[in-house]
């Protein structure tokens, strides 16, 4: 039962560092999210609060949801909810100056 608790413990964690790895790179450029298999754009949509990210990576919020694993979800859970690495405000920041300058070009 211990071995057990602790291996679902290493898959969270590990599920975590791996959703982490791929929100940060969203945040960065926000076309590496099409490259991400379908349970890792929901789970990076979700840590990001991004319902337009979510419609293009499954569909429904429901079947979003039931789409991950109970490991996946727990981990997008407890990123959200510690504001991840990154952060929030630093995220907005972010990709509210990359669309003023996307908008000042006419590409936006």
């Amino acid at each position: 039962m211990k071995d057990a608790i602790l291996s679902r413990f290493d898959l969270i964690t590990d599920a975590e560092g791996h959703i982490r790895r791929n929100v940060q790179s969203v945040v960065v450029d926000e076309g590496t999210f099409r490259v991400f298999s379908g349970g890792e754009k929901i789970a990076v949509a979700l840590v990001l609060n991004r319902y337009d990210l979510l419609e293009r990576a499954w569909g429904t919020m429901l079947s979003c949801v039931d789409r991950l694993c109970p490991e996946w979800t727990e981990a997008a859970l407890r990123m959200q909810r510690l504001a991840w690495v990154v952060g929030e405000t630093e995220f907005e920041r972010r990709r509210l100056s990359r669309r003023w300058s996307s908008s000042a070009d006419g590409a936006f």
